[in-house]
């Protein structure tokens, strides 16, 4: 079921949480039955990241954040949009906001009253919510762990006769079994995994003999079963968004068209309108996400979704290849597609060198951009703009940032030209 929309205004609500949830539904739910191919961003770098979720707080709504905030980057964000107040949680920075939030670090910070949105919810996420001093609820977090998993997608993939489901394998003579009955090439995935950990292309016997091996070297501590998933030729990714409310209704759903580097998410971007075009026509298709919402409400999750899909070179369309049941990066972008809503948009990052404190990186940038004539600007409604400031850490961090034009090869332009800088940046000593 679809709500309708409403003219009453919304509650204000408190934003606040770890942008690397995975790693703890992860330790949680068994240890990966894939050997890590490569590191993840660094983790200092992914606590900076909260401060993307300005982009999704209205004028009365309150971010909370590990760190505090760089003024001019506060200042250069609010010059785009009516973004709300945002408060630092008392504490140490190494320590995460939820924890801090626990332990009564927030009880000052005014947000009471606030319907609490955290990035996800872990197993802290409660008493990070009674810690703030509010009585509003969120969903178990057990319930949160079972539908984050790509066994629970894959399940309801089965049981609905979706395209894309994948078989399981338990066992290294089940993983070899199941590889030789859908043939070269396959992706293993493990139940968590975000941004490629946990995930693998096995292109041929050699790459499946060093996964082999490795799962009978730990057959003791096998962890959680893979899944084995046909390779599809992508023509488009995407992904489809959507609230589910504690009742069970659906909002309304929003697309966005997704860049993957390999396996790996790299961007989320305007979406072609000829494939949105194509998802809203298919009956289908919306039937899929109402059913996989309604499955959601009746494992006792609510709150926001993401539902990663591809449309195939041959034509295929494979509705559900991931279920987010969180924020995301995608969410986020929408936000700033409506701050921009004549451009197309692309929300992006890139690993930068950084040299001194987070503010001398983002000033540096933002000089940069000013002085090759990209920044987005009130006259330049086209060009780059960065979003976070710190996750600009040295010695090397993220730079977040959105770039906005009115072609995709104006997109693609501007971010060769924004990648170009960003490698001049200087190092620390």
């Amino acid at each position: 079921m679809t709500t309708a929309p409403t003219d009453r205004p919304a509650p204000p609500r408190v934003l606040f949480g770890s942008f690397d949830a995975e790693r703890s539904w992860e330790a949680r739910g068994g240890r990966s039955a894939l050997p890590s191919l490569a590191p993840g961003p660094a983790a200092a770098a992914l606590a900076g990241a909260d401060e993307l979720l300005l982009q999704l707080c209205g004028p009365r709504d309150l971010l909370l954040t590990g760190r505090p905030m760089v003024p001019e980057l506060l200042a250069d964000l609010r010059s785009h949009a009516a973004l709300g107040a945002v408060a630092t949680v008392p504490g140490d920075p190494a320590v995460p906001v939820e924890e801090r939030l626990a332990a009564g670090a927030g009880a000052g910070l005014g947000a009471s009253a606030h319907t609490p949105l955290p990035y996800a919810v872990l197993p802290v996420t409660p008493a990070a919510v009674a810690g703030l001093g509010g009585t509003a609820a969120v969903p178990e977090p057990a319930a949160v762990l079972a539908v984050n998993a790509k066994t629970w997608a894959n399940a309801f993939c089965a049981a609905h006769g979706v395209e894309g489901a994948a078989r399981t394998a338990g066992s290294a003579e089940e993983l070899e079994r199941e590889v030789g009955r859908l043939g070269y090439p396959v992706v293993l995935k493990s139940a968590h995994g975000v941004a490629g950990r946990g995930s693998m292309v096995v292109t041929d016997a050699l790459r499946l003999g060093a996964v082999l091996r490795y799962q009978r070297a730990r057959a003791a501590d096998r962890g959680e079963p893979l899944l084995v998933q046909r390779l599809y030729q992508r023509a488009a990714d995407f992904s489809a968004h959507f609230d589910l409310a504690p009742d069970g209704s659906m909002g309304e759903v929003a697309f966005r068209g997704m860049t993957n580097t390999g396996l790996s998410f790299a961007g989320s971007d305007t979406l072609d309108e000829r494939v949105e075009a194509r998802l809203r026509a298919d009956d289908g298709y919306l039937r899929v996400l109402a059913a996989l919402g309604a499955e959601l409400g009746a494992a006792g999750y609510w709150g926001p979704v993401c539902v990663d899909g591809l449309i195939a070179t041959d034509g295929t369309l494979v509705p559900v290849l991931d279920v987010n049941a969180r924020l995301s990066m995608g969410r986020i972008a929408l936000a700033l597609d409506a701050a921009a809503p004549t451009r197309l948009t692309r929300l992006s990052f890139a690993a930068v060198r950084c040299s001194g404190e987070p503010r001398d990186s983002y000033l540096t940038i933002r000089r940069m951009l000013a002085e090759a004539g990209l920044a987005v600007t009130g006259d330049r409604g086209h060009g780059v703009r960065v979003l976070t400031a710190a996750t600009l850490r040295a010695p090397v961090g993220r730079c977040y940032y959105v770039v906005q034009a009115d072609t995709t090869e104006q997109v693609a332009e501007s971010e060769r030209r924004l990648r170009e800088l960003l490698a001049q940046l200087p190092s620390a000593s």
